[in-house]
């Protein structure tokens, strides 16, 4: 009898470390390919889900149709809807000018030093090259250190180049959203010395989202209704063969 015990227990243990064996060679299997719960692909999903504010991995899959984003693509359907300077339809234009007039008390005049990208820009201030995040703005990522050139970036940050390069503006704070944000740049609306906004004129395009922080700041209703506009009217980013709205 005790020598079946020990033949039982002997059997049992060399059952229990085959299945072991398998588990591991599986789970090395899955973190070499990058499928598994713990892969690399899977970890890059969990770090861009969380920084969108979610803990869950971000889902490749969707039941919308795949849209073909490719450079080429996304140039031959601007052909539909920009004119040749990258800009609204002639018949548009307009509509993406600011109703309002720039306000007494800002800043400069400050030469442009450099477009960083489409909400940012360097101006030459006393002659120190500042930093100035655009209230109110949000345009497709070409920079960012953790995430891959957006969906219309290119085309954003081309157009603010377009407007801003070379050019004399005029820098208006608001006392919601504090002089500088986290990283120190200086927060600010962004006017040309005949009276447009770039800002608006950036989302009123389709080049950018409106963007609240926390905070409502001054001109929030008019640029949420220059975004609602560019949606309707598919411009930029909201058309349909470019992002439909979706840069991420």
């Amino acid at each position: 009898m005790g020598r079946a015990r020990s033949f039982n227990r002997r059997a049992c243990a060399a059952v229990a470390a085959a299945i072991t064996a398998s588990l591991i060679f599986t789970g090395c299997s899955f973190g070499t390919s990058g499928g598994g719960p713990y892969g690399e692909g899977s970890v890059q999903e969990f770090e861009r889900a969380t920084d969108v504010g979610t803990t869950e991995p971000a889902s490749t899959a969707t039941d919308e149709p795949v849209r073909d984003q490719s450079p080429e693509s996304r140039e031959n359907a601007a052909e539909g809807f920009l004119n040749d300077r990258g800009a609204l339809p002639r018949s548009d234009a307009a509509e993406i000018r600011f109703g309002g007039s720039m306000p007494q008390g800002v800043e400069g005049p400050f030469r442009v030093d450099r477009v960083v990208d489409g909400d940012t820009v360097r101006v030459l201030i006393n002659g120190e090259s500042v930093s100035v995040r655009l209230i109110g703005l949000d345009t497709p990522e070409i920079v960012h250190p953790q995430r891959p050139v957006e969906c219309f970036g290119r085309e954003a940050s081309d157009r603010a180049k377009q407007l801003l390069d070379g050019e004399t503006v005029y820098l208006e704070f608001d006392p919601t959203q504090g002089r500088e944000d986290r990283f120190g740049r200086a927060l600010a609306f962004v006017w040309f010395d005949d009276g447009r906004l770039f800002n608006y004129e950036m989302i009123a395009a389709g080049y950018g989202h409106e963007y609240t922080f926390r905070a409502p700041y001054r001109y929030q209703e008019e640029f949420k209704a220059a975004q609602r506009a560019a949606s309707d009217n598919d411009r930029g980013l909201w058309h349909p063969d470019t992002c439909a709205g979706v840069v991420e």
